[in-house]
């Protein structure tokens, strides 16, 4: 699977003469994408992060990811470098889980007549050879919003494939439903009608079938949801506190340094979109679907 879309992206990136990155704001697309597609790999952005990695951060993660949301389709960006790349958020069900980008050219001279466009500051130019290319704009676009789509088919056939190759075990089952549903405060209720079973009950289960009580599996997948939050996108740590179904800020806080051995705001300031998502907290098996 991880060999099909990844041919499809550098088909793409042949025919348009542009690199592909990929944003990963949900550990999902990993599952179906090499390691390396998700680090910019762009000569001229690799050499501007040798000597300006957090300015180049504050525009992918504070400036970008904060408007970005509000993208329906296909646009463009251009960073403190003066460097162009098209943008395509990758949505699934109506939730945001990705971020594709692709580039870089040289803006044209009219660029104010890019729409939508996210611009940052201009610190200094790059000298780039590759121009941007008004004819081929459309095609460009057309082809990321196919791209996006099949890397959403290819996402759900992949947990598919998996589903059908083996017949889910109740662990199997209790993995799935809480790393999916962890930031919902009536998630015992809900895994109990899912295993239909009483609460006490269940509570007993997830002990017997994980060797985790219910709160400790929950809060390492509320902690993988947080790390993924503050890694990929801009919004605020009560923000990500909320969505990822804490009481409160300082249970995040107090929670993720726990994990994490740094606080929230720590771990969004040292993180590095060139390096992996953190390790799994807990042995969750390889089931169908597990994040990785």
């Amino acid at each position: 699977m991880k060999n099909k879309l990844e041919n499809t992206i550098r088909c793409f990136e042949y025919w348009s003469k542009l690199s592909v990155t990929v944003h990963d704001l949900t550990g999902k697309i990993r599952t179906i994408l090499p390691q390396e597609r998700f680090a910019h790999c762009h000569q001229l952005c690799r050499k501007e992060k040798e000597h300006a990695e957090k300015l180049c951060r504050s525009v992918d993660i504070q400036i970008l990811q904060n408007e970005v949301w509000a993208f329906n389709r296909c646009g463009y960006k251009i960073c403190h470098a003066g460097l162009l790349e098209y943008v395509m958020p990758v949505t699934d069900s109506g939730k945001r889980i990705g971020i594709i980008f692709a580039g870089a050219v040289k803006p044209p001279v009219d660029w104010k007549n890019l729409h939508p466009l996210l611009k940052s500051e201009l610190e200094h130019e790059l000298v780039c050879d590759e121009n941007f290319d008004w004819e081929k704009d459309k095609q460009i676009m057309e082809a990321l919003r196919m791209l996006s789509i099949t890397m959403i088919h290819d996402l759900r056939e992949f947990i598919r494939e998996k589903q059908q190759q083996l017949s889910p075990t109740r662990k199997e089952v209790i993995h799935r439903f809480v790393g999916e549903y962890c930031d919902q405060r009536d998630l015992l209720e809900k895994l109990a009608r899912k295993l239909y079973l009483s609460v006490p009950r269940t509570i007993h289960v997830v002990k017997e079938e994980t060797g985790y009580t219910f709160q400790q599996l929950r809060k390492a997948y509320q902690m993988r949801l947080a790390a993924a939050r503050l890694a990929f996108s801009n919004e605020s740590i009560p923000h990500v506190a909320e969505q990822c179904g804490f009481d409160d800020v300082s249970s995040l806080h107090r929670n993720f340094k726990k994990y994490f051995k740094v606080t929230p705001l720590a771990y969004r300031k040292q993180y590095d979109s060139d390096s992996e998502m953190p390790a799994d907290i807990i042995d969750t098996g390889d089931w169908p679907g597990r994040p990785h």
